[in-house]
């Protein structure tokens, strides 16, 4: 089953692309979603553990956040899926998945 990423800033700056499409098993969950972006592209992965990167500057000037754990927020054909449900939240084939940053202000 293919489902496709968009992925916001700064993700698609690591990733090199701001969409990617993605092979997964039938059943597959938006957990597994997350981990096979991860293993395809190992510094997203790092990014989003909070790992060092060996070369920051791809990330651009605005974003200081090698070392901590990113606050990501995970969206499925539109909606959110909370960080506890993405394990039991199965994909189908085309779903849209989005990665984010949440953002905050008002």
């Amino acid at each position: 089953m293919r489902v496709t990423w968009h992925l916001g800033d700064p993700f698609w700056r690591v990733a090199g692309a701001r969409r990617l499409t993605v092979d997964l098993p039938e059943g597959a969950t938006v957990a597994d979603a997350l981990g096979s972006l991860e293993s395809q592209y190992p510094l997203l992965g790092r990014l989003l553990r909070g790992e060092p990167l060996e070369d920051a500057s791809v990330l651009g000037p605005a974003w200081q956040v090698v070392g901590r754990t990113l606050p990501i927020q995970v969206f499925r054909n539109g909606r959110a899926v909370r960080a506890e449900d993405r394990a039991a939240t199965r994909l189908e084939e085309g779903d849209r998945l989005y990665l984010f940053l949440p953002a905050v202000g008002g």
